[in-house]
């Protein structure tokens, strides 16, 4: 959910040359969700846990999907988004951010 808070920043702030970045937290705690999920169709905790990532990934993308849905009809949009679960903010900054600092730099 968007709160009224980042719907005013997306509407009035122009922050010019510098891109914001939205990260969405707390997406590691859809683990859970992806748990009960394959539990309720019949499978044991310790199967359920190693078959959830693939589960979690769907529920995180579909999270992502419906905060960029509400964000990119504002007028100052996010420049990108990015759920953080895992080494995904290592990977992240070592690929994307290092390519627009460099790009950024010239």
């Amino acid at each position: 959910m968007v709160m009224a808070a980042e719907r005013k920043f997306f509407d009035e702030c122009d922050t010019g040359h510098v891109p914001v970045i939205v990260l969405l937290t707390k997406a590691d705690t859809l683990s859970l969700d992806a748990v009960q999920e394959l539990m309720s169709k019949g499978m044991s905790l310790d199967d359920a846990m190693k078959g959830a990532v693939e589960i979690e990934k769907g529920i995180v993308n579909d999270c992502c999907v419906r905060v960029e849905g509400w964000l990119n009809k504002h007028k100052f949009p996010p420049k990108d988004y990015l759920s953080l679960t895992g080494q995904c903010l290592v990977s992240y900054c070592i690929s994307g951010c290092s390519k627009s600092y460099y790009r950024n730099a010239k």
